[in-house]
């Protein structure tokens, strides 16, 4: 920092010139994602693995080490079906291995499954778990049962904790009023043919 002049009385005019160097880090910031994925989407479930696979497809993962992706079944019971990796093959196999059950989804059970996931990433990547950023992509219909509530429940709890809830919704009887409540904003709604 330089003042002109060096010297000054009070009430004399000064000039203070400040020259600022930032320096970016040079390691890209982590980011963790979950897809969360409804294994009862028949006939769907081709368009949502169509839609899982672009998704993957554009992270470029063997280019982006430190992003890492995992992957969660929504059904009668949720499960993961792959802990946040970002090994390509591993997640579309996951993906491919998603099933077409009969049963109603608990999708509040899926999105609680998939933060289970992220928050456990936080301890298996100490290095960097803190700092990640975490997404979660949920695919889904959002047709239950227990109908929206119970959904946007769980989907406030994961947003109050500073995840970034993206919604897809997915078939021709997607309930869509249900799907965009879930996105913290319509620019993180889509629908899968997006």
């Amino acid at each position: 920092m330089q003042a002109e002049p060096g010297e000054v009385r009070l009430g004399d005019e000064v000039t203070v010139t400040a020259r600022l160097t930032v320096a970016c880090s040079e390691e890209p910031v982590p980011i963790h994602m979950v897809l969360v994925l409804d294994g009862t989407l028949y006939p769907a479930s081709e368009e949502q693995r169509g839609f899982a696979h672009r998704v993957v497809d554009t992270l470029d993962l063997p280019a982006h080490p430190r992003l890492r992706v995992g992957v969660v079944e929504m059904g009668g019971t949720p499960t993961a079906r792959c802990g946040l990796t970002s090994d390509l093959g591993e997640v579309k196999a996951c993906i491919d291995g998603i099933g077409t059950g009969p049963s109603g989804p608990r999708i509040d059970l899926g999105i609680e499954e998939g933060l289970r996931l992220l928050l456990r990433a936080r301890a298996d990547f100490p290095d960097t778990g803190d700092l990640a950023h975490e997404v979660m992509i949920l695919v889904s219909d959002a047709n239950t049962a227990a109908g929206c509530p119970p959904i946007l429940q769980a989907a406030n709890h994961v947003k109050s904790l500073g995840t970034l809830l993206i919604s897809t919704c997915v078939g021709d009887d997607c309930n869509s009023a249900c799907m965009r409540q879930v996105a913290p904003s319509p620019r993180y709604y889509f629908e899968a043919g997006d």
